[in-house]
């Protein structure tokens, strides 16, 4: 094993200040470089540390963003079950409430339309034939439901007796180009079943009309237009201009209500004067 010397101790010492002197002179000489680095890379540093802030705050936003969307989802479709359900419930509420006044407007237009022929019935007590035979214009209509049938019943009553044309008086005929008319074979006079009648030229439905007569003829007259127009669904002032004429037939006719068999508004049909 060899000693050191103090020869070799001295040496060790200078090497050792020699390499602290080195050192020292090369971090001054560095130190410049690397204050200069150091300046370049804090900037890059501190950018980077916001930046890492800035994506971790914006995940935690998206984060949050989906959170709220998809409570906002449940809500909405929780809101839209309830409102569904709602719908439905006022749905079949408003049907029964529907049928409901279905139900009562029935109900009051027949109490209305009980009310309207009791009143009649007041007005016909001792005037003459009743209306048993058509208790309403519904029945009425069953017999005479359109101006084909009225056209039947007014052909077969106006030539009861027999055809004899109102130009020649020939007495045969052929159809004629109307319902229910006839075509005189001499003078070829085409005759509507309405000519020389009470509803010639009639603008209203013929059963309408037909009806009006009954009850203007088994009232004597003493229904008011207003009350025919509420019966025939008529404006009034219609009612009032076939219910005046029909009157003052009734006036110049010397059948009575009453009198008669029960038809004798079929002899105010066959009016020529009218």
């Amino acid at each position: 094993m060899s000693s050191i010397t103090p020869a070799n101790q001295k040496q060790a010492m200078l090497l050792k200040d020699t390499t602290i002197i080195i050192s020292n002179v090369a971090l001054l000489y560095y130190l410049p470089g690397i204050g200069l680095i150091m300046g370049l890379l804090l900037p890059y540093i501190i950018i980077k540390r916001q930046r890492t802030k800035t994506s971790l705050e914006q995940q935690r936003m998206v984060e949050q963003m989906r959170e709220n969307e998809s409570r906002s989802q449940a809500l909405n479709e929780q809101l839209s079950s309830l409102l569904e359900s709602k719908t439905m419930e006022l749905k079949k509420n408003r049907e029964i409430i529907q049928k409901q006044n279905e139900e009562i407007s029935a109900l009051s237009a027949q109490l209305k339309k009980d009310a309207t022929w009791l009143n009649l019935d007041v007005e016909l007590a001792g005037k003459g034939p009743s209306l048993s035979k058509f208790a309403d214009f519904e029945a009425f209509s069953r017999i005479y439901p359109d101006k084909d049938a009225v056209l039947k019943y007014i052909s077969a009553l106006k030539w009861d007796k027999g055809y004899s044309c109102i130009r020649c008086c020939n007495e045969t005929f052929l159809a004629g180009q109307t319902p229910y008319g006839r075509r005189c074979t001499k003078c070829g006079y085409d005759e509507s079943a309405t000519v020389n009648t009470i509803f010639h030229n009639a603008k209203i439905l013929l059963n309408k009309a037909l009806y009006m007569l009954i009850l203007v003829y088994n009232t004597k007259g003493a229904i008011s237009s207003y009350k025919l127009a509420e019966i025939l669904d008529i404006r009034q002032s219609t009612c009032w201009v076939y219910s005046s004429k029909f009157k003052k037939k009734l006036l110049q006719s010397k059948d009575s209500p009453g009198k008669t068999d029960g038809e004798g508004w079929s002899r105010m049909v066959l009016d020529q004067s009218v």
